[in-house]
């Protein structure tokens, strides 16, 4: 099965920030991973394919030009790509937070998973329920389920990296932040107005 991960920790944390950079820019690409697989990324569709690797060579992105020959089987059998960053947040927190993820965070579910497809914690069904239905955080969370802060905190980095959960409290900073002014900007709005009181002093002056 294309999910059967053979990756350490500190492997699916470098191919979380790798696959994300791709999708975020929507590169096609290759990923070696220094073992037995080797990761294949349509970025543009949102598919990837984990395959046995031909080499062992070192952790590195290739980008492919799209249509290359050899992203035919991710298009013929790949698999969503939230599915594999799901996985690789889970495997990769180790019961921590990892990313962007906090303590504090008010955590909100906006999607399940196909558990089905996915590894998932021994309560990761009642973890769903709870963050679905309400917003919480993290540390809430594992007080009202009496679970292990350690087994929420790898639910929410894989939820999280799979683009399945967002925090409210930091979407609300951001939008309350004042935006940067901008140094430039700011500096030829400066002369302007030194320039326009100058030409007012000229005409009092007249």
């Amino acid at each position: 099965m294309s999910y059967a991960l053979k990756f350490d920790a500190d492997t699916c944390k470098w191919l979380l920030d790798q696959i994300q950079g791709h999708l975020e820019h929507r590169m096609d690409a290759l990923i070696t991973t220094d073992g037995q697989q080797e990761i294949l990324i349509v970025g543009t569709e949102g598919l990837y394919l984990v395959r046995p690797a031909k080499n062992s060579n070192p952790r590195r992105s290739y980008l492919l030009e799209h249509g290359d020959t050899s992203l035919t089987e991710v298009y013929q059998n790949g698999r969503p790509v939230a599915e594999l960053l799901w996985n690789l947040g889970l495997m990769g927190s180790e019961g921590n937070l990892i990313g962007n993820c906090r303590r504090n965070d008010v955590v909100k579910l906006q999607r399940w998973p196909n558990f089905t497809r996915v590894h998932a914690t021994a309560n990761s069904l009642k973890i769903a329920a709870l963050l679905s239905s309400r917003a919480t955080s993290p540390v809430l969370a594992s007080r009202i389920l009496d679970l292990d802060e350690a087994e929420v905190f790898s639910f929410y980095s894989a939820a999280a990296a799979a683009g399945y959960a967002h925090s409210l409290n930091r979407a609300a900073e951001l939008e309350s932040r004042p935006v940067a002014a901008n140094p430039k900007r700011q500096s030829l709005i400066t002369k302007l107005m030194t320039h326009l009181r100058s030409l007012q002093v000229q005409r009092t002056i007249v």
